[in-house]
Formats: C-alpha cells, sequence, structure tokens
C-alpha cells in the first residue's frame, strides 16, 4: 500500500540512500589513490549534483509530509533553513571542488570539515526538535529523529564523521517508507 502523491520523494529518499554511500566512498578513495580530486567534470559531479538536488527534494517533501500528514509545523523554519543552506553549501563545495582544486588541496580540505560541521549541526538541531515533539508524531518520524539526530553528533565530531556512510542512507530509507506508507491516520467513534 504506497502513497501516490509521496511516490516521487519516496524513490528519491530510496535513490539517495544509494548513491550517499557510493559517492562518497568513490570520491575518498578516488582522491587518496590520486593525492587530489580531478579538475574537469565528469561522472562523479554530475552524481553529485543528483544526490545534492534529491536530498534537498526529500528534505522539502519531510517538510509537506510533517504538514499534510501529521499536521505537525514545529520544524518548517528549521527544514526552511536547511533546504537552503544545504543548496548554498552544495554550491559551494562543488565550486570549490572543480575550481580550486588544481591549484591546492588547500581549499577542499577546509571545505569538506566545514560543510561536515555545519550539516552535522542542522542534523542535531532538526533530531532535538523532532525528538523533542515526536509523543505527538508517527513512529517512523521518531525513528528518523533518532537516526538523524546521531548521524548530526558524529558528523560534528569529525573523528566520527565515516559513520554517516551508512547513518545518512538508514535515515533516508526511513524517509522512503513514510513516504511510500500510507498516512497514518486515526479515526474517531
Amino acid at each position: 500500500m504506497t502513497n501516490k502523491v509521496y511516490l516521487l520523494p519516496g524513490i528519491a529518499a530510496l535513490i539517495v540512500a544509494v548513491l550517499h554511500p557510493i559517492y562518497w566512498i568513490t570520491i575518498v578513495s578516488f582522491t587518496a589513490s590520486n593525492g587530489a580530486l580531478r579538475t574537469d567534470l565528469g561522472l562523479l559531479d554530475g552524481l553529485y549534483v543528483v544526490l545534492a538536488t534529491l536530498t534537498i527534494f526529500v528534505y522539502y517533501s519531510l517538510r509537506k509530509i510533517l504538514n499534510e500528514h501529521c499536521e505537525y509545523h514545529g520544524v518548517d523554519t528549521l527544514i526552511t533553513i536547511i533546504v537552503y543552506l544545504s543548496a548554498a553549501l552544495f554550491v559551494l563545495f562543488f565550486v570549490v571542488g572543480i575550481f580550486f582544486s588544481h591549484t591546492s588541496q588547500l581549499p577542499m580540505s577546509i571545505a569538506f570539515p566545514t560543510m561536515l560541521v555545519i550539516v552535522g549541526a542542522m542534523d542535531l538541531m532538526l533530531g532535538i526538535q523532532l525528538h523533542r515533539d515526536s509523543d505527538h508524531l508517527p513512529g517512523l518520524v521518531k525513528a528518523f529523529a533518532v537516526v538523524i539526530l546521531i548521524n548530526g553528533i558524529c558528523s560534528l565530531s569529525l573523528i566520527f564523521s565515516g559513520l554517516s556512510l551508512v547513518l545518512f542512507p538508514v535515515a533516508a530509507l526511513i524517509l522512503a517508507l513514510m513516504f511510500l506508507r500510507k498516512p497514518e491516520v486515526l479515526e474517531f467513534v
């Protein structure tokens, strides 16, 4: 039983869950083996743009489903900030990776940890807010809140940020389940 209104966000979340670890493992292994990122546009850059766009779409859809199905507006502003800040970070990371990595690894060595800390802080705030209000939210939202909270802590620590390769896809899979399931509706008699 699927929710046809949220079919596209559900598929997007599934794609994000698959592409996220593939992209980051490929980037890290390529950088480790070559000592630097490529400076020309290629398949990985296209994959990055797709992943960034789908991630932003999934977060926007999360806000929409929380509003429509849960009548919950407690994270509207935060998710809007996450969407805009994510877009800015994705563009910044892309520009730094393409235009500055051929001269020095310094810009990327500053941009990557900065992005991890900012994304970690956003995930932490979202997880805390959703967990705080979880008494009034469906179980899948509670599960998402816990996973994204842990992901935020790991990203902020930088040392454990590699766990995001597992945690973020798990969070995306939880969102996919939430998008693809029929909404939980209480009936009053």
